[in-house]
């Protein structure tokens, strides 16, 4: 194995997401005639997530008119700060730490009030492109695919250990020998 070692987001193909691309793709092209061959990225489809988390919290908390502690004025509904704070910010935050789903990019739950993270792909970038290499979930930490076999690890220290290969790791990136 030649080159880095990276990590993107994994978000696995199904029905439900080729069907969101597809309607989005549709959508969008309508919307702008010029601009060809659009793609939704990783955000565009965390922030499709999260908005429908937030619709189902907003349910859920039986919130039906938001009240802040200042009153907003048209000249500056689009500053945040002017805003305030939510007086049902409380009911919010507990509907939408209970709130579960099977969203695009992941299931949606928290834990310990935390929100569970996506998996990762581990991915070996080269001259040739990238390749998947294994994988890292939250539930299962690091699932790799065989890197080494028994002929390719001739006087190598990590012969023991066949799922690795000869690196060095730092903050995120390896770089293979």
């Amino acid at each position: 194995m030649e080159g880095v070692i990276g990590f993107r987001p994994y978000v696995p193909r199904t029905k439900k997401l080729e069907s969101f691309r597809v309607r989005w793709k549709k959508k969008f092209q309508q919307e702008n005639p010029d601009i060809v061959d659009a793609t939704m990225n990783i955000f565009g489809l965390l922030a499709y997530d999260v908005t429908v988390a937030l619709a189902m919290a907003v349910e859920k908390s039986g919130v039906g008119n938001f009240k802040f502690d200042k009153q907003i004025t048209n000249n500056v509904s689009t500053d945040l700060e002017a805003i305030g704070v939510s007086e049902n910010g409380q009911n919010l935050v507990k509907a939408l730490s209970s709130t579960r789903f099977r969203g695009l990019t992941s299931d949606y739950s928290f834990v310990d009030d935390q929100l569970q993270s996506l998996a990762f792909q581990i991915v070996n970038v080269n001259g040739y492109g990238t390749r998947g290499i294994g994988f890292w979930t939250p539930e299962k930490r690091v699932l790799m695919k065989k890197l080494m076999t028994s002929s390719t690890s001739n006087n190598n220290s990590f012969a023991s250990k066949p799922n690795l290969g000869p690196y060095y790791m730092a903050r995120g990136f390896c770089f293979c020998t």
